[in-house]
């Protein structure tokens, strides 16, 4: 499912022996600032168990689950608590949009990473790694996205992205072109 991202943080505890582990019943509190609050933020851990990133939504609603539990509606901040270390996120489902399936054609696609950057939403979706070509999998139609494809090398890097607007069973072609260090750099500081 595609996530609306208000915010990530890994969060590590270590004393001079190593990693030191929390304990259930004490929980702390993490805040997540914001300028524009987004109704149905939810906390969610990543599982990195599979060898990639997948966000899991936390279980429980109310205190520690849901960031309205203090009325936070006035706050630039969203406030959750965890008993979790790790990777944390605060994240929405996006629903409510008709949905379809974006495929990528580009010549070479050797070790290029592939993704689809929605800035409206502030979300990047992955391509589908279990496709033979490039697909997008459940893809928000009406919605301006940009594919960015890039790949790095010992002498520099390629990269392409295309704005589009996502229609019903949509076919792309991208091309990619080959870039210093610095000037890929400065492509990848206008995503953010």
């Amino acid at each position: 499912n595609m996530l609306e991202s208000g915010g990530m943080v890994y969060v590590n505890v270590s004393n001079s022996e190593g990693a030191v582990n929390l304990v259930s019943y004490m929980p702390y509190t993490i805040e997540f600032p914001t300028d524009t609050k987004v109704s149905g933020m939810q906390l969610f851990y990543g599982d990195t168990s599979s060898g990639n990133l997948n966000w899991v939504a936390k279980g429980s609603a109310g205190k520690g689950g849901d960031w309205d539990y203090v009325a936070q509606e006035a706050l630039n901040k969203y406030i959750f608590t965890s008993g979790k270390l790790g990777w944390i996120n605060c994240d929405k489902f996006i629903r409510d949009y008709d949905v379809t399936d974006l495929v990528v054609e580009a010549s070479d696609t050797a070790g290029v990473s592939f993704c689809l950057v929605f800035k409206d939403f502030n979300s990047v979706m992955l391509r589908d790694m279990s496709a033979e070509q490039i697909t997008f999998r459940n893809v928000p139609i009406g919605q301006t996205a940009t594919i960015v494809a890039f790949r790095k090398t010992d002498n520099g890097a390629f990269f392409g992205n295309k704005e589009i607007q996502m229609e019903s069973n949509m076919r792309q072609s991208l091309t990619m072109a080959e870039f210093t260090e610095e000037e890929f750099q400065k492509k990848i500081e206008e995503f953010r």
